[in-house]
């Protein structure tokens, strides 16, 4: 006897699917920067951002994208903003990233991407999840490529050992020991 059955492609992977693509492409072609997609299974991190000048150099400035695609990510909103709604696991790992995340959410029938930077901030809590506006007037295209090189220029972690470490070796041996400018920071330290 034969299995007629054949494998389904949900239209939830789907339209995950159509929402990495449309931020890559926007990111590629728009902002003439670098998308690269995380082609092992995630956990709250669907790809990255590298940050390029209007020359093609690239300075290792990156942004971690979470993208949410559908009409379920944009039923919640009015005339200025989205209101996307997470859990506390994942606003605990994007807070701790090594580089700054953003959220993206996605339009397919328009294809209009919509972010904004998961900050502490501008993070509202509630009993059983929190939440984040997320302003209409932020799509992702090259309107974008200022605030969102201001979001990639902030100091990373990263950075902020490097500078603890430089200021204590510093004071500590009075400034007659110099570090090098490539710093790999030990785990040990996050």
């Amino acid at each position: 006897m034969t299995d007629n059955k054949v494998p389904v492609a949900s239209d939830t992977d789907q339209q995950g699917r159509t929402g990495v693509h449309l931020v890559g492409l926007k990111v590629h072609q728009d902002l003439k920067w670098i998308f690269r997609e995380k082609p092992t299974s995630d956990i709250g991190i669907d790809g990255e951002v590298e940050l390029r000048s209007e020359k093609g150099e690239s300075h290792g400035r990156l942004i971690a994208v979470q993208i949410k695609c559908g009409p379920s990510y944009l039923k919640e909103q009015d005339e200025t903003s989205i209101t996307y709604r997470g859990d506390y696991k994942h606003l605990r790992y994007w807070a701790d990233y090594a580089t700054p995340v953003i959220v993206i959410l996605c339009d397919p029938s328009t294809n209009v991407c919509w972010w904004e930077a998961v900050d502490l901030q501008k993070v509202s809590f509630h009993e059983k999840g929190w939440s984040l506006s997320i302003p209409k007037t932020q799509t992702l295209g090259m309107s974008a490529n200022t605030a969102l090189q201001k979001v990639a220029a902030g100091l990373q972690k990263n950075d902020l050992i490097e500078l603890t470490l430089r200021d204590w070796i510093g004071w500590r041996y009075e400034h007659r020991m110099r570090l090098v400018s490539i710093f790999a920071s030990p785990r040990d330290y996050w």
